[in-house]
């Protein structure tokens, strides 16, 4: 068996990718645009300066709202799939990079787990189910690429990933605090110097664009509440591995990491040094949560378990397992044990969690899809509001006004499935209330 996996072992990866894909393309019928993806649609759909440098509250999106931009010009809003195809295909680039690196240092089976684990994701349900969020794909993406170049002594290549890496998200930033940290544990000056170019890219950013006033408002966390919840958020990655919900059982998580330190520390003792991106990847992970909490905090002590940071810090978490483990693997045995212990359950556990996102989803997107056709049949109303929201929860960030100049420029947004008896009606008579002041 194993010799079988150890030649197919990409054919095996890209078969899980293809089952995933098609998942992903049976639920993408009933998705469209939500949230922060009308700020990119209203106010940056222009390739002006401002809209491509100017930080998203606190973040250098650059790259993210470059490809927004090609794609409104190209296929406007009247589909939704070629913005979701983007994000899927750099959530499968995500998969197969982590499985070479993991491969790598701890064989096949241990690569190969990483890489499915990462397909099937589902407690990192969010990234998958808006492309808003290739924000974080794009940093990951560029961070792996950067780290996988490194291991083959390439680090000019390295250096170039890490430049679209910083301009995506601030977790790309912390992929080049990573990098740096295993630099220096390898006393490696060729992979400090890879960081050079991002770290002057981003510091040329934050001091002429960067420094504008878009921290999100509210009151922060204590100490004591912060240190919590960046407990709370590694426990949360390590969680979403293991197929556990991570709102729920964070804290299972954190204990699973407390005993895998506890064993690190005893085989240290014994002589064991693990690879120095162990290191590096647990202060990555420690330094997502941090500043999280730090940036992030009014949304309370347990925001580290959002989708979207459980997706980033699970790739921390296995880069810090493949050093970990390394070639101590007893590859034979290892086969059953981690589909039986690990791999089988992560997969169901997670998918579980994908597929009660993706129903919550249908129900939301046929809501505001109803909501924004609302406002197009109010138009010549001279009773309608503009500048209301007509919806806090579904369609947020999006007023009447801005509606109408979008759907003007790049058509309406469609659903591709009988998505009417999805509508929560009672939203749609509340929001025609709040489009319409006075009406009964």
């Amino acid at each position: 068996m194993l010799e079988r996996i150890a030649r197919r072992p990409v054919v095996i990866l890209v078969g899980a990718q293809l089952v995933m894909l098609g998942v992903l393309l049976y639920v993408g019928r009933w998705l469209t645009f939500w949230w922060d993806e009308w700020r990119f649609i209203s106010d940056r759909s222009d390739p002006t300066p401002h809209a491509i440098l100017a930080p998203y509250f606190d973040t250098f999106v650059a790259v993210p709202v470059l490809v927004y931009e090609a794609l409104l010009a190209v296929f406007g809003l009247r589909t939704y799939l070629p913005y979701l195809l983007v994000d899927w295909g750099a959530h499968f680039a995500v998969a197969y990079l982590l499985y070479r690196i993991v491969n790598r240092r701890s064989g096949v089976v241990l690569g190969l787990a990483a890489g499915i684990s990462v397909v099937f994701l589902g407690s990192g349900y969010e990234v998958l189910l808006q492309p808003f969020q290739i924000q974080y794909l794009f940093a990951t993406v560029g961070g792996l690429v950067a780290i996988d170049q490194i291991d083959e002594n390439r680090p000019v290549v390295a250096a170039i990933a890490l430049l679209p890496a910083v301009a995506s998200s601030g977790l790309g930033v912390i992929y080049v605090g990573l990098i740096v940290v295993w630099g220096i544990l390898q006393r490696h000056r060729a992979t400090l110097l890879a960081t050079a170019p991002a770290i002057a890219a981003y510091a040329a950013w934050y001091f002429t664009w960067g420094r504008e006033n878009g921290h999100l408002a509210g009151p922060g966390l204590s100490p004591l509440e912060s240190a919590y919840s960046v407990l709370y958020g590694m426990g949360a990655a390590v969680s979403g591995i293991v197929g556990l919900p991570p709102e729920r059982f964070a804290l299972v998580g954190l204990a699973l990491a407390a005993a895998a330190l506890v064993v690190t520390t005893i085989l240290a003792r014994r002589g064991y040094r693990p690879d120095p991106l162990v290191m590096a990847a647990i202060a990555a992970l420690a330094a997502e949560q941090i500043l999280r909490a730090a940036y992030r905090g009014q949304f309370g002590e347990d925001y580290g378990a959002r989708s979207g940071y459980v997706y980033a810090g699970v790739i921390f978490v296995w880069l810090a397992i493949g050093g970990l483990i390394g070639n101590r693997l007893p590859n034979r045995r290892a086969v059953p044990v981690i589909a039986a212990v690990l791999l089988v359950p992560m997969v169901l556990g997670n998918m579980l969690q994908f597929a009660g996102a993706a129903v919550h989803y249908r129900g939301a997107r046929a809501t505001e899809l109803a909501e924004l056709q609302l406002i197009e049949s109010l138009r010549s109303d001279p009773r309608l509001a503009l500048d209301v929201q007509p919806d806090d929860t579904n369609a947020i960030d999006i007023t009447a006004r801005t509606y109408l100049a979008a759907i003007d420029r790049f058509g309406r947004p469609t659903l591709g499935y009988d998505w009417q008896s999805s509508v929560d009606a009672a939203a749609v008579d509340a929001a025609r209330r709040r489009l319409l002041p006075g009406s009964p």
